[in-house]
């Protein structure tokens, strides 16, 4: 009896043994699996660390591509209009200069005499009329020279050139090319002292060649 109950103690712990080990085993095999899905889930999570969802990361890219246009076309707007900006404020500045020295140059040169010129002198050359007038500015210290042309028969003239050489009484001489306005001509001479001058003028219309003298006096 002894034995008997020896071996069936014996095969039961055996059979204790074994199936202990099996749960063991599967325990082993359970842990190892669990362990491996744990360490896919870090590694793919590592890998999507950095992005919101990684189902949804085209449109997360596209919202940052969008943004970061719209900043450079902000950016861009500002510079145009920054720009528009200071090219008004440079043509205003040019302006506002234009201006001060327009008003400048018409107080130191007014554009017309203090009074009525004067008719100095008449003549006629080979049928044409020469008409003469003094203007005098005060405030220039200066006279304004100018003679009108009518052509033969009373006829309007083409535009020409005109010149005149004028002698003072110290025996100075003044030379001037007139500027042309219709049929009158005119330049600024200096009649400032008196005496006599002499005044010759020198008329080129077209082929045609007129010269002109005579004396004026100042007193």
């Amino acid at each position: 009896m002894k034995e008997i109950y020896h071996e069936e103690h014996e095969e039961h712990e055996e059979r204790v043994r074994w199936l202990t080990h099996l749960k063991l085993s599967k325990m082993n095999q359970g842990f190892s699996n669990h362990f491996n899905v744990e360490k896919m889930e870090t590694k793919t999570y590592a890998s999507c660390s950095l992005k919101p969802s990684c189902s949804s990361w085209p449109s997360w890219l596209n919202v940052l591509l969008n943004f970061t246009k719209g900043i450079k076309r902000r950016q861009k707007m500002k510079r145009s209009v920054v720009a528009a900006f200071l090219r008004i404020v440079f043509f205003l500045f040019m302006a506002s200069i234009f201006s001060v020295l327009s008003l400048a140059v018409a107080g130191e040169h007014p554009r017309h005499p203090a009074s009525p010129g004067v008719q100095i002198h008449t003549s006629t050359v080979d049928g044409y009329g020469f008409d003469y007038t003094l203007y005098d500015f005060p405030e220039r210290k200066i006279q304004h020279l100018m003679v009108s042309f009518k052509g033969p028969e009373g006829t309007d003239l083409e535009q020409g050139k005109v010149g005149f050489l004028v002698t003072g009484p110290d025996g100075s001489k003044q030379k001037g090319m007139a500027m042309g306005m219709k049929n009158a001509y005119g330049a600024d001479m200096d009649f400032s002292q008196k005496g006599i001058y002499t005044i010759k003028t020198k008329a080129v219309f077209g082929d045609k060649k007129l010269f002109d003298q005579f004396n004026y006096e100042v007193k």
